[in-house]
């Protein structure tokens, strides 16, 4: 991971998460390991469970995941990529039907941008889902989101970005990827989880 003025030159996964509970946002309980023995004994202990699975290698691009799959599934597949040198990162999935909104909150030198789609989705979603909205936050702006465009789902957007816009405050030029629950999941026990933290492009 990389910093230069509290702006994110280049991060891992892996690093992403960490940083993300440093920052006292709430992500999923994650397992992250290349030790062939541990991460069995996790996936025996998780069996029966529904977990996704990541991977990371150095700088590669598009690598392995696995969304939705059930412990003893995964086995194999996590035997074959840590023999390829990956290192894996291991989660509880959760039922996207009990999502409520996702997307993601963008802090920048100028503006700040909310993405976002009310529904059921996955993040990966977002930037193809027909009914993704975009709301453009000048600087000192007091309500953000407003009742008058977005009704009932203003309250939970605004705690949202402002949650994100405190935790974050030293860095700048960042986009955090997150998700809403209908229930209190996570680490936390809260309905915001957040999923990534990456550089603004």
């Amino acid at each position: 991971m990389l910093f230069v003025n509290g702006v994110i030159i280049k991060m891992k996964k892996s690093e992403s998460i960490l940083e993300l509970e440093r920052l006292g946002l709430n992500i999923l309980p994650y397992f992250c390991s290349r030790d062939k023995q541990e991460l069995l004994h996790y996936l025996a202990k998780h069996a029966g469970d529904i977990v996704s699975m990541r991977t990371e290698r150095g700088d590669d691009y598009n690598c392995p995941y696995y969304y939705s799959v059930r412990g003893e599934e995964l086995i194999q597949k996590a035997i074959q990529h840590l023999n390829e040198g990956y290192v894996l990162i291991l989660y509880p999935s959760l039922d996207i039907r009990g999502c409520r909104a996702f997307g993601t909150v963008a802090l920048t030198d100028n503006d700040d941008i909310i993405e976002f789609v009310i529904g059921q989705g996955k993040i990966r979603d977002l930037y193809t889902h027909p009914d993704k909205k975009t709301v453009i936050i000048p600087p000192a702006t007091m309500i953000p989101v407003k009742a008058s465009d977005y009704g009932e789902n203003a309250e939970m957007l605004n705690l949202i970005y402002k949650t994100i816009k405190e935790k974050c405050e030293e860095l700048n030029n960042i986009v955090i990827e997150w998700s809403w629950y209908k229930s209190l999941v996570g680490l936390n026990q809260e309905h915001l989880i957040c999923w990534e933290l990456r550089k603004y492009k």
